[in-house]
């Protein structure tokens, strides 16, 4: 297992929007996505290569951001991307 060597809180950098479905835009199966004019809610994890601690598991791995930056992050403002940096994490 895989986590943060001071045991602290992290946070995965995400996008998220709420959008409409465009009127016309019906899927041939009703079931299958949202419907015209219907709100939808989507949410992504960004993920960036993967550090020496998680390559050994896949090739990439979520954008863990550091305490510090999550104020920054939730305003829009510019904030480091990359791999966490391995010595901050323990298996």
């Amino acid at each position: 297992m895989v986590g943060m060597r001071d045991r602290g809180p992290f946070a995965f950098a995400g996008l998220w929007e709420h959008w409409t479905a465009r009127e016309g835009a019906e899927p041939a199966d009703a079931s299958a996505g949202p419907q015209s004019g219907e709100g939808v809610e989507t949410f992504t994890i960004l993920t960036t290569a993967a550090n020496g601690i998680v390559a050994p598991i896949h090739h990439r791995m979520p954008v863990i951001l550091a305490a510090d930056t999550f104020g920054s992050w939730l305003v829009g403002a510019e904030v480091p991307l990359g791999p966490y940096p391995p010595n901050a994490m323990t298996t």
